[in-house]
């Protein structure tokens, strides 16, 4: 290697390794900077990719690597090293030194570069003998953080525009009369190459991602409010104290409205509720039943009805339909009229309570809705009911009347069936 780039890569090294030695400033120790980004020392290994360009006598492409090694204070970083290219009858070796600078701290990865350097020419296209370029460059890079084996670096990539001139005399000493201390003809002056390099930087010394394990920190308890009667609101914001346990409360402590049942038919022993029912919903009428054959209702079911009374009353704002249901033993038009006659008895006698008949509507469906199975007994005992359908509800007025107190109801079984035997052309009863 020539004498002169010897020179240049001692001094390169020794300024890098000066300026590593100054004190860093409170920025290096910025835990919340991604070490790649800090002040302080690191080292890179970067692939080249070099295409030549301004003289044929050249060769095109040319791959090789760069070594640097580098420190960094604040948005200036200075790094130098060797360097290598090999192509088609070339080799170059030197080394360069670069100055970086980072302006923009929203994106603290990309930086622009110039510097300076020098290239021995170990064999160089048609030249004759070795002979030293000195070089200059200018670019720009990008750096992207990445973690490798547990430890931060860098990827690093950016392209440059170098410019060098041969350095005609400046070859090892020869004699005055040597043709080759002249300009020679087998050289050209000017060189222009543009360059990518990408590689690795990795900062000095190497970093594990995890943080260290932070210092313990004394907690000391808040003394928690007093809430004297445990609804979860403390007293001095308690406006109803002394609420019952279990009680659910909204944030002044005081406890929430019920909410309305919902809206089902009610068991053997249960009441109608109609405080959760909206318009469309249905209630099956359980025990809402009539003496066999006939629209008279049972003792039983008024006991029923008295009880739909009441939540009628206690609803004002609710209307209804009252429909009565048979099974299929009979004819058709037999289980229409009784279907009728039956829902219009409930209507009746719910009238007899003080409901208002602007309020209910009486309808029969015969055997035409069944919603069990008229094969078997049991089907068509379900299949004989009234149901109770809200027509009409206006939610914002609707009270509840309490919680689903029991009543005392007994709900019998629906009379033996008449037998089917009977012709249907002298209308005999069904099972009804």
């Amino acid at each position: 290697m020539q004498t002169r780039t010897k020179q240049f890569l001692k001094l390169s090294l020794l300024m890098s390794t000066a300026i590593g030695m100054l004190p860093l400033d409170a920025r290096a120790q910025d835990d919340t900077v991604d070490p790649l980004y800090r002040d302080g020392a690191y080292a890179g290994i970067l692939g080249t990719v070099t295409g030549f360009i301004g003289d044929g006598n050249r060769p095109t492409v040319g791959g090789g690597v760069d070594v640097l090694g580098g420190v960094r204070r604040g948005p200036v970083a200075l790094e130098a090293g060797p360097t290598y290219t090999y192509a088609s009858h070339t080799n170059l070796a030197g080394g360069y030194a670069n100055v970086l600078i980072f302006p923009f701290g929203k994106m603290p990865g990309l930086y622009g570069l110039g510097g300076i350097g020098i290239l021995d020419a170990i064999t160089y296209a048609k030249a004759a003998d070795p002979f030293v370029i000195s070089t200059a460059q200018i670019g720009s890079g990008y750096m992207f953080p990445l973690e490798i084996a547990g430890y931060r670096m860098g990827l690093r990539a950016e392209g440059l525009f170098r410019w060098g001139r041969y350095n005609d005399g400046v070859t090892e000493q020869r004699p005055v009369d040597d043709p080759r201390t002249k300009p020679r003809p087998d050289v050209p002056y000017n060189y222009h190459d543009l360059i990518l390099r990408i590689g690795l930087q990795i900062p000095l010394p190497l970093t594990s991602p995890t943080p260290p394990t932070p210092a313990p920190v004394e907690v000391v308890p808040a003394t928690p409010p007093v809430d004297s009667d445990g609804d979860g609101v403390p007293d001095d914001i308690d406006q109803c104290p002394g609420t019952p346990p279990n009680t659910s409360v909204d944030a002044k402590g005081c406890p929430l409205p019920l909410p309305p049942p919902p809206c089902k038919s009610p068991e053997p022993g249960e009441k109608v509720l109609l405080s959760g029912c909206a318009t469309g919903e249905t209630i099956v009428l359980r025990g809402v039943n009539f003496e066999f054959d006939k629209a008279r209702l049972t003792p039983n079911a008024q006991v029923i009805l008295d009880a739909v009374g009441d939540e009628l009353v206690a609803h004002p704002n609710i209307k209804v339909e009252l429909s009565g249901h048979t099974d299929s033993k009979g004819s058709d038009s037999y289980n229409q009229k009784l279907s009728d006659a039956r829902a219009k008895s409930v209507v009746e006698y719910l009238e007899s309570k003080g409901i208002d008949a602007s309020r209910m509507t009486a309808m029969g469906y015969g055997e035409t809705q069944p919603i069990a199975d008229n094969d078997t007994d049991e089907g068509r005992e379900i299949n004989r009911r009234v149901e109770l359908e809200v027509t009409f509800s206006d939610a914002a007025v609707a009270t509840s009347t309490g919680a689903n107190d029991p009543v005392s109801v007994t709900v019998p079984p629906e009379p033996t069936p008449a037998p089917a035997s009977a012709p249907d052309s002298v209308e005999a009863p069904p099972a009804n």
